[in-house]
């Protein structure tokens, strides 16, 4: 649901030639930085220990048992980790509920007919490249940070992820926007997309409001209100990407609903406002050989939405899935068979579990994302990872791709102190969990459903 990402500047400076060192110096870079990433943790709990911003000392850790050297574990491969932390009293009803959702939707998935045919194409299992975030900003100039990037690829493909998902949000591209840094930002993507094919990795790219003046990003971009005016700026920077970035899809909108909300123009939210912004955006495309172009209709929003959009000339139709209550479950289901019957792909490039049983329209609230980041949801996450694979398998998906993709790696372990603490504060001590269960080699349990049927060739292991 959240197409943002606060992700704290890095202060390592590492050559833009990472991608391509010998096994040997890999391991040493991997062994400098995990120094650094210990380091750096060992400063935050010393500033946390202060009496009146402590956040704990357990915090700056994954939850997991301790990691054998960086040395051994980058030989053998990624490793399956367990973290185990009790649920705390005051999430427990949350966790209970959730598991109770996810139960309706194993069931709801596992009623589904099979609408996989013998002609669809393989499953790509995907993630979020978080640290290519447009809702950066300008951070994304900063030393190191491509460095960063080819190392989260370098990771992703190990582990077993097929495709990478990039949010190059409006308008960052478009020059009468950001000026002379739409040209950065385009050499920037133009590099990462170049490391992302000498992976032999597929690229999604979607498009989309920027999150402005929110905590994900904040810039002050005033967006048009009218469905034509954001529908002609979509389209330019839509002609930028498939001209120079050249990707295997690009998906305009997503989520009517949030973009409604960010670029304050309600029409969006209906149905007859996504249809004509999709149809305006594709007449302005114009042809575009060898990139598919799609949208879609989030599950939260009514079936009618896809409905209309299946009538347009798209490519695929785009899904998210994040709340899986009865409503979204059954819009999945029906959204589903109405793509199988109007013969187009789907395509799913957000998907993670979201953690409330009610959502009220928190789009840029960090209330319910913040909880992303703890280990005690790691068993519901890996059941929710696993029942969205099988519902992939079985609905003939093209691509999906899990958003909170740094929760392939590791979690933070919950404390009173971290539940309190700003975004920014446990978004960094999370990102420091992460990337060091990274570098270890470690891969949580959902992690490992997400890649579970899916062989390094892309192709569906359940499948003859």
């Amino acid at each position: 649901m959240v197409q943002a990402i606060y992700w704290p500047n890095r202060t390592r400076v590492v050559s833009r030639r990472a991608a391509r060192v010998t096994l040997q110096q890999e391991r040493q870079r991997r062994r400098l930085f995990v120094s650094a990433t210990i380091a750096m943790a060992t400063v935050l709990v010393g500033c946390a220990s202060a009496p009146s911003t402590s956040t704990g000392s357990t915090t700056t850790t994954s939850s997991r048992p301790p990691t054998p050297s960086i040395g051994s574990s980058s030989s053998a491969g990624p490793k399956e980790v367990t973290p185990d932390a009790p649920v705390p009293a005051q999430y427990q009803s949350l966790y209970s509920g959730l598991s109770a959702q996810l139960d309706g939707y194993q069931a709801a998935v596992t009623a589904m007919p099979s609408l996989d045919g013998s002609h669809s194409a393989p499953l790509v299992a995907g993630v979020e490249l978080l640290e290519a975030n447009a809702n950066r900003g300008s951070a994304l100039f900063n030393p190191g940070v491509l460095s960063d990037v080819s190392r989260d690829i370098d990771h992703f493909k190990a582990m077993g992820i097929t495709g990478l998902t990039l949010g190059i949000k409006l308008p960052y591209l478009l020059s009468s926007y950001t000026g002379a840094d739409a040209a950065r930002y385009l050499s920037f993507y133009e590099d990462v997309a170049s490391m992302i094919r000498a992976q032999r990795m597929t690229i999604d790219v979607e498009l989309s409001a920027a999150f402005c003046g929110t905590a994900y990003d904040s810039c002050s971009y005033n967006f048009p209100d009218t469905v034509a005016g954001f529908a002609a700026i979509t389209a330019q920077q839509a002609r930028i990407v498939i001209q120079n970035i050249h990707p295997n899809y690009v998906t305009l909108i997503s989520e009517d609903t949030t973009d409604a909300a960010l670029t304050k123009d309600p029409t969006l939210d209906t149905v007859t406002g996504a249809t004509q912004f999709v149809s305006t955006t594709l007449q302005a495309i114009g042809p575009h050989p060898g990139v598919a172009v799609g949208a879609g209709a989030a599950t939260w929003q009514p079936p009618a939405f896809n409905q209309a959009l299946l009538k347009l000339p798209i490519d695929y139709l785009d899904l998210h899935i994040y709340p899986i209550g009865p409503t979204e479950v059954a819009n999945l289901v029906a959204d589903s068979e109405m793509a199988h019957a109007a013969h187009i792909p789907l395509v799913a490039d957000e998907a993670w579990l979201f953690k409330t049983l009610a959502p009220k329209g928190e789009f840029t609230s960090t209330a319910v994302y913040r909880l992303d980041n703890f280990s005690f949801f790691s068993p519901v996450d890996t059941r929710f990872a696993a029942i969205t694979q099988e519902w992939a398998r079985k609905a003939g998906v093209s691509y999906d791709s899990a958003f909170w993709s740094f929760q392939m790696f590791g979690y933070v372990t919950w404390t009173p102190a971290l539940d309190t603490a700003s975004y920014p504060q446990l978004s960094f001590t999370s990102d420091l969990a992460a990337i060091q269960a990274m570098v270890a080699g470690d891969i949580t349990p959902a992690g490992h459903a997400w890649v579970a049927t899916v062989d390094a060739g892309g192709r569906r292991t359940d499948h003859p």
